[in-house]
């Protein structure tokens, strides 16, 4: 399969024809072995960061199927990332957020985000300690074709406040569904 990548607004469009949906944690597993592979720290999965993931994915996903410049860091509500983790109950310290759109699958997705220097600099930042992931992809027909949105793939990294020298708050309590396109 060819894969064509449009940089749009620090994101990529990757046309291709996605295979199937995966878990927050088959992303997170990718952006870990290339950390490690570099000397880093693994990155935690943090369910409040899935939260955040998961609202711009699925407002990426209703705003791009057929407009590839709604591919943004802004949510069509306006919000930016801080808000989104606000709204998640996710105080932190640092924060980035890479998109894709059209990869076929996580390990798909991360390669092309390795091979572009701001999202390759997001994922091997040793600032961030935790992460959160969302898919949101087309729905499938009763006779088996793809309709919807084209896949988008969100990927929140962070490092939680600390505050007066304490530990950084505990920000894994918050419940998300592990299936963003739900």
């Amino acid at each position: 399969m060819t894969l064509r990548l449009i940089a749009l607004f620090g994101a990529f469009l990757a046309l291709a024809t996605p295979a199937s949906a995966a878990a927050p944690e088959s992303m997170l597993a990718a952006v870990n072995r290339a950390r490690v592979g570099e000397g880093l720290a693994p990155l935690t999965l943090n369910e409040r960061l899935n939260a955040a993931a998961c609202r711009q994915a699925r407002d990426l996903a209703g705003r791009a199927l057929f407009d590839v410049e709604a591919l943004s860091h802004q949510g069509g509500d306006g919000s930016t990332l801080a808000i989104r983790l606000r709204d998640a109950g996710y105080g932190f310290r640092t924060a980035a957020e890479n998109l894709a759109a059209g990869a076929a699958d996580p390990q798909e997705t991360v390669r092309l985000w390795l091979a572009s220097d701001g999202h390759r600099r997001n994922m091997l930042n040793p600032d961030f300690r935790e992460a959160g992931a969302a898919y949101v992809g087309p729905s499938l027909s009763p006779g088996g074709n793809r309709s919807g949105p084209m896949d988008v793939w969100v990927l929140v990294l962070a490092t939680a406040i600390a505050t007066d020298g304490a530990p950084a708050q505990d920000n894994s309590a918050a419940k998300n569904p592990r299936n963003c396109a739900g």
